[in-house]
């Protein structure tokens, strides 16, 4: 659980660095949205709580959801960052690949975190985040500050 709770700190803390340098998408508070499958794993469940913990002491806002309606330009844009855990392989329909990586290139935060997968995404955005493998666009820095593996921002 220490160990839970030190990655959720270390995720909440990074993205709230990396987007208190973003200028592309105004926001005047810290915001995450955590997408996850409607029964999460354990690990999941004990990461959201975690976060949640961090999220509270800092006085940021976690939303959690498992509907992947939240997930059109306009509501993402009101969000710090966007993680999504853990969810079923080619559940996200081409809409939401194109909202998602039009945030990401309006400088909204990205962090997918995903068990080891036998079955490949059809989705290269996403397959490049969960495997460290993104190409950055031309002049945007391919990794964020602090992280090391499965994140991008625009």
């Amino acid at each position: 659980m220490k160990l839970t709770r030190l990655l959720a700190c270390l995720l909440l803390l990074g993205f709230w660095h990396c987007n208190s340098r973003t200028t592309k998408v105004q926001r005047t508070d810290v915001s995450f949205l955590a997408l996850c499958r409607a029964q999460p794993a354990e690990a999941v469940s004990e990461l959201l709580q975690a976060l949640q913990q961090v999220a509270s002491a800092r006085q940021w806002r976690l939303d959690t959801a498992s509907s992947f309606n939240l997930l059109e330009e306009d509501t993402l844009q009101t969000y710090s960052a966007l993680l999504v855990l853990d969810i079923e392989e080619d559940s996200l329909r081409i809409w939401h690949h194109a909202d998602i990586e039009r945030y990401a290139r309006a400088g909204g935060a990205v962090l997918a975190l995903d068990s080891a997968q036998v079955t490949p995404y059809l989705w290269p955005f996403f397959e490049g985040l969960l495997n460290d493998t993104l190409q950055p666009l031309e002049g945007v820095p391919p990794k964020l500050a602090g992280f090391e593996v499965g994140g991008w921002q625009g």
